[in-house]
């Protein structure tokens, strides 16, 4: 029982770290909870693919996808949310790409923690822009 205690009191510091690094809040969650969606991981490079397939490090073909994602999610009891609050307007302004930039620095030091704190297995994914850091 001590473990489970301790392991949460350790993820509530991964939630005060995410929003020390900026974001506007942070929770911890069941892994289950996680809505895993074949047809979105489709969108980049169906019937209308994305100009920017195979472009980015965190996009198909470079991440695993649906599939794999529910293996680590099986194997997974919490997970750590995080949220950026932000008017709409700056979803269709060029702030965008810094939000976006922000929101994966955020989950990157937040995974790098876990890892730290004896979180070995720990793994951070971030949405965001299909068009992040490329430009066209």
């Amino acid at each position: 029982m001590e473990n489970i205690l301790i392991s949460k009191q350790e993820l509530t510091h991964l939630t005060q770290e995410a929003k020390r690094l900026g974001a506007t809040s942070s929770a911890i969650i069941s892994s289950k909870e996680i809505q895993v969606k074949d047809d979105l991981a489709a969108l980049c490079n169906g019937e209308y693919p994305c100009p920017n397939y195979g472009l980015a490090a965190s996009c198909p073909p470079y991440v695993e996808g649906p599939v794999e994602f529910r293996k680590w999610q099986d194997q997974s009891k919490y997970s750590i949310t995080v949220k950026i609050e932000l008017p709409t307007s700056v979803m269709f302004s060029d702030e965008r790409n810094g939000v976006m930039q922000l929101l994966h620095q955020i989950v990157a030091a937040v995974e790098q923690k876990a890892i730290e704190t004896g979180f070995k297995n720990s793994k951070g994914f971030a949405g965001g822009s299909c068009v992040f850091g490329v430009t066209s």
